[in-house]
């Protein structure tokens, strides 16, 4: 069985990242090659960078070195245009490298800090902007610069013409692409100098206006305002730097401890959840701190960029006490102090704090629409659907900015797949990704589209998903890297819904292609790479290639093992999935203590009554029933059902495992000789002992435990050419239990041209038929079981 949740919809909902791109410095004279200049920013560009230079003709007056070494220390890179004219030059030589132009100073410069420094070195062919000719003495100055690249041992690359530059750069992806990684780990001891100091710049505006003393006599002035403007750079890296101290002092302290695996896994949630949120969080505070009307937050800024997260913490809290009291009236600005308070205690995994700062937003104003949101979310994560969904409706009746409806729009549309209302979830979201496509093409549009391809794999609308997925890749490829884990984890769905459509070879390779990414992305916790593995892994096995799928679902459980310790759910489901592999390889008696080891795990970990325990017990039955031994197996189908119909009762809606949960039932009652008018009786007793009623029972029931039967056969369809015959009942297709002939007619449409198993009941027998997806000329019928008199 797959490992993961496929599509991870929260994070992408409540979690949407900012932009960033590398910056590339272009240096260039202008007047001799402004076009070949924008030629290569276009093509950066394309690749994912940022281009920036400085066009320095016009400015002669003055010394433009401190400028440019303020935007060349931004950049990761420097790629230089060489071509035959000098330019201009500073008024005084420069103390480190002489008589140079700016141009040639901006590589000196560049490579003096250790940075990364392309030559392109332009022909005498090279078709450059028309220009004045220059003097002898710059030219040959010019000229041994060049002279001196080709000698020194530094990397250069001819140029002839435009066409082979737009090419060259293209062909610098490969070279590029470790700057993103080596960019992070630089900025990491540069952020870490930085946040010594203070970061904010501090604008003073201060103007004074006097009015004609013949017309009023009287003066105005204007009072002193100090704006903070926060870098958004630094204050991620702070947060984020919290987040991780915090993560490993939490986690070094459970695991010695041996903790409970439910305090191990929250807090690798908390962590995840904390970083996908802290773009978000970023927003929120820069924003809030450039508004002259927002001087608390302004303050915190400072103090969170001066002394840090501990520090900033104490400020709020010191000023909520004592200005709460005094400026009530003023509650918006104090609701978005309990905000960042909020995203401060996020970092610091206080969850009880964050929740209690985020109620407290709600009472200074209660009709801002961002602490609903942000409450909603929490009692999402808690599957807490109903106070959730309450939460999200009433920030979805508040006024909300354009560019937050979407959220507000995407977290309906999560609440409503949760508790298994998919019409409406469908329809919430495509309001969302309609809104994101309002905006022009942005990531928000990816995340849109992945959440619905997401509720169309799990409704087995694979063709209607499969282009969303596509798209969804397509955009983050070209806003984050092409290494980025989000780019992976698209890959990972592409290759989910390929092996769902039983294009495997498609599947591998998307698979393959993610591991790769989370193998070699730095800093990756390396439960991403099992995860990968054991998905990986159960390609494999359907592809039959079992020794490859074994040891790959070793890995994994060595790597969970390891990340989490022997006692957490995810390695009891790599136990699952390993003790599977076993069964299907006939090791039977080494797959039963895999699974009894994982039911424990599950239980200790998650509760009597969590889903993944109704999932053991199934596969538990399923290994007793496999040797023919039922009377051990219905006990533990029972109880595996009636987890399932209880939670389908607290959710108030049909859950969508429930429906197998009874016909598998079903199925073992009529294999142990039970008579026919009993077995609807006990599993309508197991409904009602979840807590249905009679009348919701027999409605439950009639809905699952149904007959599509063959009312007609039509004459050259495909269905004549298998022999189905009229009474036949559609039990299975590809796997799926059949109970509405809507849900066949849908199964066979998805099929993509392979050789599909259907299984038919003609009477006492089951006859097993090898089917191709199409149109398969049968009339059906819905015949609902009624309950025995």
């Amino acid at each position: 069985m797959p490992k993961i949740i496929i599509f991870s919809r929260r994070d992408f909902c409540f979690a949407f990242r900012v932009v960033s791109r590398p910056v590339i410095f272009i240096s260039a004279v202008s007047k001799e090659l402004k076009s070949a200049r924008q030629l290569v920013a276009n093509t950066l560009l394309q690749l994912g960078y940022e281009p920036m230079w400085q066009d320095i003709a016009g400015l002669e007056q003055g010394d433009l070195r401190a400028v440019l070494r303020e935007k060349i220390d931004e950049c990761a890179g420097l790629i230089q245009l060489v071509g035959h004219c000098y330019g201009l030059e500073p008024p005084v030589p420069d103390e480190q490298f002489g008589r140079v132009s700016y141009t040639q100073f901006e590589a000196r410069y560049a490579r003096e800090r250790g940075q990364k420094v392309w030559y392109l070195l332009l022909d005498e062919t090279f078709a450059d902007d028309p220009q004045e000719v220059e003097l002898d003495e710059p030219r040959a100055l010019q000229a041994a610069y060049r002279q001196r690249i080709c000698a020194d041992g530094h990397l250069y690359h001819p140029i002839a013409t435009a066409a082979d530059l737009e090419v060259k750069v293209l062909k610098l992806r490969d070279e590029l692409t470790p700057l993103r990684r080596r960019g992070k780990q630089r900025a990491a001891l540069i952020l870490g100098l930085l946040i010594l100091s203070i970061v904010l710049g501090v604008w003073m505006v201060e103007k004074q206006t006097q009015i004609d003393d013949t017309a009023t006599d009287t003066q105005h002035g204007m009072e002193e305002i100090k704006t903070i403007v926060a870098d958004p750079v630094v204050l991620r890296a702070k947060l984020e730097e919290k987040i991780d101290v915090t993560f490993d002092r939490k986690r070094d302290e459970l695991l010695t401890a041996k903790a409970p695996t439910s305090e191990i896994d929250a807090i690798y949630r908390w962590r995840d959840r904390a970083k996908e949120q802290v773009a978000e969080g970023v927003a929120f505070i820069t924003a809030r701190a450039a508004n002259p009307n927002s001087p608390i937050v302004s303050e915190a800024v400072r103090t969170l960029n001066e002394r840090g997260v501990d520090a900033a913490l104490e400020f709020l809290d010191a000023k909520l006490k004592s200005d709460r009291q005094r400026r009530k009236e003023e509650g918006f600005q104090l609701a978005e102090a309990s905000l960042m308070k909020a995203e401060l205690h996020e970092s610091r995994f206080e969850t009880e704090e964050q929740e209690r700062a985020i109620r407290a937003a709600l009472g200074d104003f209660p009709e801002w629409w961002k602490p609903h949101s942000e409450l909603g979310r929490i009692l999402y994560r808690r599957a807490q659907w109903e106070a959730a969904e309450d939460e999200f409706r009433t920030a979805g009746n508040k006024t909300i900015p354009a560019g937050a409806e979407f959220f507000v729009l995407s977290d309906l549309g999560q609440v409503y797949q949760a508790t298994n209302r998919l019409k409406e979830a469908e329809s919430m979201m495509n309001r969302a990704l309609e809104n994101a496509e309002k905006s022009g093409d942005n990531p928000k549009i990816a995340v849109g589209l992945t959440n619905l391809a997401a509720l169309y794999f799990n409704t087995a609308r694979l063709t209607e998903a499969e282009p969303m997925m596509k798209r969804a890749l397509e955009i983050d490829q070209r806003y984050y890297e092409k290494d980025d884990p989000k780019v992976a984890a698209d890959l990972n769905n592409l290759g989910q819904l390929y092996q769902a459509k039983h294009r495997l070879t498609e599947a591998e390779s998307m698979m393959k292609r993610a591991l790769e990414i989370d193998e070699r992305s730095p800093g990756r916790d390396r439960p991403d790479v099992a995860r990968d593995l054991s998905n990986l892994a159960q390609l494999y096995i359907e592809m039959n290639r079992l020794a490859e799928a074994e040891l790959n679902i070793k890995l994994a459980l060595e790597i969970d093992t390891k990340s989490y310790g022997p006692e957490h759910p995810e390695v009891a489901t790599d136990l699952t999935n390993l003790a599977q592999l076993y069964q299907r390889t006939k090791r039977a008696e080494e797959a039963k203590p895999l699974m009894e080891r994982a039911l424990k795990i599950d239980e200790n970990s998650n509760g009597p009554e969590h889903p993944s325990v109704a999932r053991d017990l199934n596969n538990l039955a399923q290994w007793y029933r496999d040797l023919n031994q039922l009377a051990e197996a219905e006990p533990l189908l029972r109880r595996s059902l009636l987890i399932k119909l209880k939670s389908s009762h607290a959710a108030g809606h049909m859950l969508s495992n429930l429906p197998i949960g009874v016909t598998n039932y079903q199925s073992l009652l009529t294999a142990l000789s039970v008579p026919e008018a009993e077995i609807y009786p006990r599993i309508a007793a197991v409904v009602q002992e979840a807590g249905f009623g009679q009348l919701e029972t027999e409605n439950l029931l009639a809905s699952i435990l149904s007959d599509v039967v063959v009312k007609q056969v039509l004459a050259g369809g495909g269905g004549e050419g298998l022999g189905i015959q009229v009474g036949d009942i559609v039990r299975r297709y590809n796997g799926h239990a059949i109970s509405k002939g809507a849900e066949f007619v849908k199964l066979v449409d998805e099929g993509n041209g392979d050789a599909i198993p259907l299984e038919i009941q003609r009477g006492d027998d089951t006859v097993k038929l090898t089917a191709k997806p199409g149109r398969l000329g049968l009339m059906l019928e819905d015949r609902p079981k009624p309950p025995p008199k």
